[in-house]
């Protein structure tokens, strides 16, 4: 008969428990260092705590707007580890390029490794992969299908006619005197292709699919039409 008064205690224990393991899955919070897969989390509706060097991001990303209460971890290439710590996330998220950061951040809390801009492989499909991948990590699959999908739908419709359209120049402008000019493994070359759009650019680029070189190198292109952002 002593047993039956703890009974409920108990259930409402169970209950409390249920709830707090609830509540945690629900606020898990995702930090990265990379701003591809930040704003790739910002597009999934993914709670994100903190992305680095974001008024880097916003010059070079823009677009989606990262939420003012999400913390600025510093430098890329040198987070504010201190910070990170204050509030660990779920995962601190990150693409090959800052793998030397692991050891630090992993006395932190776990860290989640994606493949992007990798020698010899399709682009395009590896930024669908990536974000299959991000949304099957933070519970947000129908959001990643739905990202892809209305993607995909957007370049069908803005697909150029095949012939139909004069070779561009990619560029950024990095000074007065400099450029980037986007080509084979970048994210610009990828979206050219899938607008049956062809890209004038023939020299090589880097990891990241671009090369930096003097103004005077666009001249190379007279029939090209220039495209920046």
């Amino acid at each position: 008969m002593r047993c039956i008064p703890r009974l409920p205690t108990l259930a409402r224990s169970c209950l409390l428990a249920a709830a707090l393991l609830f509540s945690t899955a629900s606020h898990a919070q995702w930090a990265t260092i990379d701003w591809t897969i930040a704003e790739t989390l910002l597009a999934i509706g993914a709670p994100v705590s903190g992305i680095a060097q974001q008024p880097g991001y916003h010059d070079w990303v823009g677009e989606p707007r990262i939420p003012e209460h999400v913390s600025d971890l510093g430098l890329r290439t040198q987070p504010n580890f201190e910070l990170l710590a204050q509030s660990p996330p779920e995962q601190t998220l990150l693409s090959p390029m800052f793998t030397g950061l692991i050891p630090r951040l992993e006395r932190i809390a776990p860290v989640g490794t994606f493949a992007l801009y990798s020698p010899g492989t399709d682009t395009w499909q590896e930024m669908q992969t990536l974000t299959r991948q991000l949304g099957e990590l933070t519970e947000r699959n129908a959001e990643a299908d739905a990202l892809i999908e209305n993607t995909q739908q957007l370049m069908r419709e803005l697909r150029y006619p095949p012939g139909n359209a004069s070779p561009l120049l990619m560029v950024q402008f990095m000074d007065a005197r400099h450029v980037r000019v986007f080509s084979e493994n970048s994210l610009y070359n990828a979206v050219l292709e899938q607008l049956a759009l062809p890209n004038a650019w023939d020299e090589p680029t880097n990891a990241w699919g671009f090369a930096l070189v003097g103004i005077e190198a666009l001249a190379r292109y007279p029939d090209a039409t220039p495209g920046h952002r």
